[in-house]
């Protein structure tokens, strides 16, 4: 008799054991899809952006520029100060263009502390703040602006260098690749006539949820 209901007392724990691994089991799984359903809902926005327009960045463009940096800064992690490069796999996974994601990923750094970009520029520039947005803009007359078309121009016959750019206009160097990918004619063409000169720009972004910033770069024509 005493053995029998030992017998029945280890089934019954034996059964409840069960139900609790299989409840315990299925909580995991749920969990593991609600996830991935917030994962896929985040990243259900496809994120593109024209980032060598002629024109300042709008508002709605700035906030596709944060959405993407976020995405970027949560899948990537940080070897020292240098951010991993992504790969094309995980770069569809975030659902970024690629033209956004090398627009954004150079100038991206470990920065635990909101501080405004400190900049050496000869030339007049004016600062601003909007939230966790810094812009630094430098302003050329007509006749530098005339000046730097002449420069890339030799550049582009060979018979000059990007730090000539650089170094006579105050432009940081790490900017270089971004003015490199300018369609350099577009903006020689669409200032035309114009004398009203043109503008570079420092973007700098920070997101104290990933704990880095960027600094991303334009310049316009007037």
């Amino acid at each position: 008799m005493l053995i029998h209901i030992l017998k029945n007392n280890a089934m019954r724990i034996f059964t409840l054991s069960i139900v609790l691994i299989s409840l315990v089991s299925s909580g995991i799984f749920m969990q593991s899809c609600t996830n991935d359903d917030v994962e896929d809902k985040l990243y259900a926005e496809y994120l593109d952006l024209d980032v060598y327009k002629n024109t300042k960045f709008t508002t709605s463009e700035m906030e596709i520029i944060m959405k993407a940096m976020k995405r970027i800064g949560k899948q990537s992690f940080f070897d020292g100060e240098k951010l991993e490069v992504l790969d094309k796999k995980t770069l569809n996974q975030l659902n970024i263009s690629e033209r956004l994601y090398n627009y954004i990923y150079p100038g991206m750094y470990k920065d635990n502390n909101f501080k405004s970009p400190r900049l050496k520029l000869k030339y007049e520039s004016e600062s601003a703040q909007e939230g966790f947005i810094t812009t630094v803009t430098t302003t050329y007359s007509h006749a530098e602006t005339v000046e730097m078309f002449a420069y890339v121009n030799a550049i582009l016959l060979n018979t000059s260098t990007w730090a000539t750019v650089l170094g006579s206009f105050g432009i940081p160097i790490i900017a270089v690749t971004y003015l490199q990918s300018l369609n350099w004619a577009n903006l020689q063409s669409k200032y035309g006539d114009s004398t009203n000169g043109c503008e570079f720009t420092i973007i700098q972004v920070y997101d104290p949820t990933i704990g880095c910033s960027t600094e991303i770069y334009q310049l316009t024509v007037k």
